[in-house]
């Protein structure tokens, strides 16, 4: 049910197609019934706008298949509405990071009393509900779930099956069960899917991946990345219970590494090979705190990823070594940096980084831009279901003798 906070009135209305006549009708602002003819044959798509008489406002309608709906712009800018599912530590950040981004409005989902009252105190949240079930989804431009793993793929289901566009939280699921049912249902109601894989949101990683398709190095010989943190410290409520098993999302592979894995598949494409060993070393989690990871994609690329939970200092960094140069960023560097053989020195990039708000306030932005489809997702479901075959690998190989491993490229 909703709780505590009054209703707002929807930005975001339905509106029936008739295919007999050809015609569809609208409600304004002020109720008023409107019809408008179309050329659209049934499962084609439509875009048409119309003033309304409200504060210079208009309406900007979308016909998908059988419906369209209606979104609320002030002048040339939307004034999207943003339901986050789940307000623990990546739901909250999440809020905050939309509410940076100019004229959105967020109403938040959550179960548990007390992490919605904790965001509620935080943030100017326009509706809170304590059962995602009970939103209106329709109502709200797009949805972003963060909830426990094992239950993105379902959620995710059903907001895009009310055409509503979603983003969901990294990794896509811990199984594939229902993946290609939302992407059938992504499909056929005409709404986007991104997920949230925020490290390609990184102004420096998209110089980098630029540089590696201009062939800036030449040929890439291998990648390096290492990632490390002290976990109990950076988390506030640690152990967070999804880190118990890997069923609901936890392990340093998929939980953490997971960013490294799917920005190299950006870089590089599909894996060809995957070896793993990982191991429990100081956290005492059911799960691994540490492991290292081997990858092989298509032109002889390979690829070393380590990551542990139980070091004391925070530190990251990525390495790619080509036939002509290094391409290197990391914790300590403001920018990408090239090595130049003939000098030894390294010579700066462009692109500047930055915290990590920035890049979740990026890829709010980004989000928003998809939404008024100004922007493609940052990482689509197929990308996000890739990683997951390159993840699931990984636990195989780990989990035997540490042998390499070729990723199955079905979801049998």
């Amino acid at each position: 049910m909703r709780i505590g906070l009054p209703n707002v009135a929807s930005r975001r209305h339905r509106a029936r197609y008739d295919a007999t006549t050809g015609t569809h009708a609208a409600q304004d602002w002020e109720g008023t019934a409107r019809s408008a003819k179309t050329m659209i044959l049934p499962g084609a798509w439509a875009r048409y706008q119309y003033v309304t008489g409200l504060d210079s406002g208009r309406v900007v309608a979308t016909l998908t298949y059988s419906r369209f709906f209606l979104k609320f712009h002030r002048g040339n800018q939307t004034v999207p509405h943003i339901l986050i599912v789940g307000v623990g530590s990546i739901g909250q950040r999440h809020v905050e990071n939309f509410l940076k981004v100019d004229g959105v409005r967020c109403s938040i989902a959550e179960m548990d009393e007390t992490m919605r009252q904790r965001a509620t105190d935080q943030f100017p949240i326009e509706q809170v509900y304590d059962d995602f079930r009970d939103a209106d989804l329709p109502a709200f431009d797009g949805v972003v779930i963060c909830t426990p793993t094992n239950t993105h793929v379902r959620l995710a289901t059903e907001v895009v099956s009310a055409g509503t566009h979603v983003l969901c939280e990294k990794p896509l699921d811990t199984s594939f069960d229902g993946v290609d049912e939302l992407k059938r249902a992504r499909d056929a109601n005409g709404a986007s899917v991104g997920v949230a894989f925020v490290m390609r949101c990184n102004p420096i990683f998209v110089e980098m991946k630029r540089r590696l398709d201009a062939g800036d190095i030449g040929a890439v010989y291998m990648a390096h990345s290492v990632a490390t943190q002290y976990w109990p410290r950076m988390r506030k409520d640690f152990p967070p219970q999804y880190a118990m098993s890997r069923d609901t999302g936890g392990g340093a592979i998929q939980d953490h590494m997971v960013h490294h894995i799917n920005l190299f598949e950006w870089f590089f494409g599909q894996p060809v090979s995957v070896a793993a060993r990982h191991w429990r070393l100081g956290l005492g989690l059911p799960t691994e705190d540490t492991a290292a990871v081997t990858i092989e994609f298509p032109n002889n690329v390979v690829a070393q990823l380590e990551i542990s939970l139980c070091q004391q200092n925070p530190a990251w960094s990525v390495h790619v070594a080509g036939e002509s140069s290094t391409l290197r960023v990391g914790c300590n560097f403001d920018y990408v940096e090239r090595y130049d053989p003939d000098t030894d020195r390294w010579q700066l990039g462009k692109a500047k980084t930055s915290g990590r708000d920035s890049w979740f306030h990026n890829q709010a932005q980004r989000f928003i831009d998809m939404i008024n489809d100004e922007a493609e997702p940052h990482c689509t479901i197929e990308e996000a279901e890739q990683t997951m075959r390159t993840i699931m690998t990984a636990h195989e190989s780990a989990d035997g003798d540490g042998r390499r491993l070729t990723p199955a490229y079905t979801n049998s």
